[in-house]
C-alpha cells in the first residue's frame, strides 16, 4: 500500500525542517573544521621553536663574531 500524498503545507514544512537541520549540520561541520585548524596550528607552534628576532645590538655583535671567525680561517 502506497503512502498518502502530502498536502502542500506539509511539503513546505518538511522542506523548512530539512533546511533547518541542514543549516545546523553545516554550522557544526564548520565549527569542527575551525577547531581542527586551530589545533593543527597549536601543535605546529609547539613543535617549531621560532627564535625571537635579535635586537640591533645583538645583530652587530653577531656580525662582529662572524667576521672574527672568518678572519681566523
Amino acid at each position: 500500500m502506497a503512502p498518502a500524498a502530502a498536502s502542500p503545507p506539509e511539503v513546505i514544512r518538511a522542506a523548512q525542517k530539512d533546511e533547518y537541520y541542514r543549516g545546523g549540520l553545516r554550522s557544526a561541520a564548520g565549527g569542527a573544521l575551525h577547531s581542527l585548524a586551530g589545533l593543527n596550528t597549536l601543535l605546529i607552534d609547539e613543535q617549531i621553536e621560532i627564535p625571537e628576532r635579535p635586537h640591533s645590538q645583538q645583530v652587530g655583535e653577531l656580525l662582529f663574531d662572524a667576521r672574527q671567525l672568518a678572519s681566523g680561517l
